[in-house]
């Protein structure tokens, strides 16, 4: 295992299997192929690639992570975030502008100052709470099963496009959809 207090710059760090602590980076960081990772404070972009989990405090820009065999919880990203393939849950209540988020196999808990892209398949007993600012595009498979409860501005925030769902009649801020079962 490895501990580090302060990063003046960039770090990059790659195929280390123990737990690895980092208070502060003060620039960028990239790392894969990495054990547990704990961050505090990150004040620029990070890049993660097939690390076994996550959790952070405040990542001050861009954050990107492609593979993660168990959790992601991050207290909040400043920018954009892109996240794929999480075997465990995405936990991430701050999110400054877009998320991009495909196959989280846990739960999903995220706010984003901006757009929300979606790809999930849901699971039987999880909740998937995803907050957008603006716009949110959710891809479903053909034969998912869930319970939409979706909160709009207005009616004409709400937009359903799902084959062989009809919306009820009259619009409202907030509508409840149920797909299959």
């Amino acid at each position: 295992s490895m501990k580090i207090e302060n990063v003046a710059g960039d770090v990059s760090l790659q195929a280390l299997s123990g737990a690895i602590e980092i208070c502060r980076i003060a620039g960028n960081a990239s790392m894969h192929d990495i054990g547990p990772l704990v961050l505090e404070q990150v004040s620029g972009d990070i890049s993660l690639r097939n690390i076994s989990s996550l959790k952070a405090g405040k990542i001050s820009s861009d954050f990107t992570l492609r593979g993660c065999s168990g959790d992601c919880i991050i207290e909040a990203v400043g920018s954009d975030a892109s996240i794929r393939d999480v075997a465990g849950q995405v936990v991430i209540p701050t999110i400054g502008s877009d998320l991009y988020l495909r196959k989280a196999d846990g739960g999903i808990d995220v706010s984003a100052g901006a757009d929300v892209v979606l790809f999930v398949d849901p699971h039987a007993g999880l909740q998937y709470r995803v907050t957008a600012g603006d716009d949110l595009l959710l891809r479903l498979p053909p034969e998912a099963s869930a319970l939409l409860h979706l909160n709009g501005g207005s009616p004409d925030s709400i937009r359903i496009d799902f084959p062989g769902v009809d919306p009820a009649a009259e619009q409202s801020a907030s509508m409840d959809v149920t797909l299959g079962n």
